[in-house]
């Protein structure tokens, strides 16, 4: 009998660390579907399945890299490799395991006492469950629910802003590149018209005015390479950083067909109804907004019960030489306000994070609009410098030749 007790013991206490890791599974899954149906890349890491970290370098990302980089291949590596993504994940596995001990009373106490009398031995046992934890366990289970949701939401937000870092940090290394290639035409086209204007001087065509200034613009050209060079170098780094690169693994090279910087004018259509729906900021708020709203139906059954434990208690009284069993209830008195106030305080929290959400939002707002009119910049700006600037510029170094 006591073997099968025992047996039944070491089972749930089995079962109960197997329903915790397999909620912490489903949590992991639940928010990479919803990374990878933001970012629209599959995540793979072995931070969502509890491998082990060694601080290797993930052999999928050092493959991708062996192919060159381009922005999909940089977001892949980001994923599989970049170890704020395993901990944010492994965070969120914190939260779901409060959300499974949220859903449990809590557990039984076991007291005990001996006092010797000359009449003999008097000895007392009991055992009592938190009668309280029972009561409030729905709200408690609510307020657990709405604290992970809100735990979720913040860490997708957390790897999709990552990813995002990963596109921005891929662009301005990208431009940097190209910015050293434009340099580096700029220098052999100084260098053609330098041996051009010694030639000219040669024959006695132009003045050691000219040449001098000429001369200058080739230094000028050189300098430029070199600060476009190091320019270049610099911005690979915070790239590599995203990237959880080090080593000889931070030298990768830009593939030779990378993708070329796109503008869609498209997208600027409704910015801030389209920010406000996908604004994963707003979603974090939303949700700590529900958890606080939970918290105070917590506070609320404290306020009025602080306390209250229930069970069983059995006394040996050495008088009568008898022993009895009987009920127990102990019952916490809110006669000093603690539990109002922790109410108050709750219903204080919850005003101020709506009056934050409403904030952000005008926020999110703001920030949608910036964006757009920089983009509609930086288009304008793009399309002169293609269909006027940069003819204009050809044919004015056209016709200095001509006249040379």
């Amino acid at each position: 009998m006591k073997a099968r007790a025992l047996g039944s013991l070491l089972l749930a206490l089995v079962t109960g660390c197997a329903n915790v890791a397999e909620q912490q599974r489903e949590a992991a899954a639940a928010a990479t579907a919803r990374i990878e149906e933001r970012v629209g890349e599959r995540y793979e890491g072995p931070g969502a399945n509890g491998e082990t970290d060694d601080g290797a370098l993930d052999a999928r990302a050092l493959a991708l890299l062996d192919a060159g980089l381009t922005e999909t291949t940089a977001v892949r590596i980001a994923l599989l490799n970049q170890r704020e993504v395993r901990a944010l994940l492994e965070r969120l596995g914190i939260s779901s395991a409060e959300l499974a001990r949220a859903g449990r009373p809590g557990e039984p106490v076991l007291s005990a006492s001996v006092v010797d009398f000359d009449s003999g031995t008097e000895f007392e046992l009991g055992i009592v469950q938190p009668l309280l934890d029972v009561l409030r366990l729905p709200a408690r289970r609510e307020r657990a629910r709405r604290e992970h949701a809100q735990a979720e939401a913040a860490t997708v937000r957390a790897i999709v802003g990552l990813v995002y870092d990963v596109r921005r940090a891929y662009t301005s290394a990208l431009w940097a590149e190209r910015a050293v290639e434009i340099e580096r035409e700029i220098l052999r086209s100084a260098q053609a018209a330098h041996e051009l204007m010694l030639e000219l001087h040669g024959a006695g065509n132009v003045t050691d005015v000219m040449l001098t200034a000429e001369r200058l613009s080739l230094s000028e050209a050189r300098l430029a390479v070199a600060r476009a060079e190091s320019a270049a170098r610099v911005a690979r780094e915070p790239l590599n950083a995203l990237l959880g690169l080090w080593g000889r693994a931070s030298g990768w090279r830009f593939a030779a067909d990378g993708e070329e910087l796109r503008f869609d004018a498209d997208s600027l259509t409704n910015v801030e109804t389209r920010a406000i729906a996908a604004s994963l900021d707003l979603e974090a708020s939303g949700a700590r907004i529900d958890a606080l709203a939970a918290a105070v139906g917590v506070e609320s059954w404290e306020a009025l019960l602080p306390s209250a434990e229930a069970g069983l208690a059995l006394r040996h009284s050495a008088d009568l030489d008898e022993t009895g069993v009987g009920p127990s209830l102990a019952l916490g008195l809110p006669l000093f306000g603690a539990g109002a106030a922790a109410r108050a305080g709750a219903k204080s929290a919850l005003r101020a994070a709506l009056a934050e959400h409403v904030a952000l939002a005008v926020r999110v707002r703001a920030a949608a609009r910036m964006l757009r009119e920089r983009a509609v910049a930086a288009s304008e700006q793009s399309v002169f410098l293609r269909d006027q600037h940069v003819p204009e510029l050809e044919r004015f170094v056209t016709d200095t030749l001509r006249n040379y």
